[in-house]
């Protein structure tokens, strides 16, 4: 099976982070990629035992596919970010509708998404879509 490892703020249980966190995997970058075969990991779902920075770093290297979601500019996300862009492996940008990218990676392409606007949602979920299959052709 293909794997696709979430890059994401992904903050305590119960707050609004996770909460946001959760709706986008849930809503957006599931029902883009299960149908395409993928097994999505996000480093809350893995395994408790062993170094959490080194599966992390793993799982971005060795991952078919990397999502990364850059909304309010995690300082974490980014620095994973960078792993996988080393790796020059297929990695998909997402940020929220309404915020900008920072100028270093403003040139690549980052689909807007939207956990409170469902058309901004489906528009993504077909996006994500498109891009897994021109990575895969």
């Amino acid at each position: 099976m293909k794997t696709c490892f979430v890059i994401s703020p992904i903050g305590d249980d119960g707050s609004e982070v996770r909460l946001r966190a959760d709706k986008v995997l849930l809503h957006i970058i599931k029902p883009a990629l299960q149908p395409l075969g993928y097994e999505i990991v996000r480093a809350d779902s893995m395994p408790k035992t062993g170094m959490i920075t080194s599966q992390i770093v793993n799982a971005i290297v060795d991952s078919d596919l990397v999502i990364a979601d850059l909304t309010g500019h995690n300082p974490n996300v980014f620095y994973e970010l960078a792993i996988r862009h080393c790796a020059n492996k297929p990695y998909i940008h997402l940020i929220e509708k309404g915020d900008r990218l920072p100028f270093d990676i403003h040139g690549v392409r980052a689909i807007p998404i939207s956990v409170n606007d469902i058309a901004v949602a489906n528009a993504a979920v077909g996006s994500i879509k498109d891009n897994v299959r021109a990575y895969e052709d």
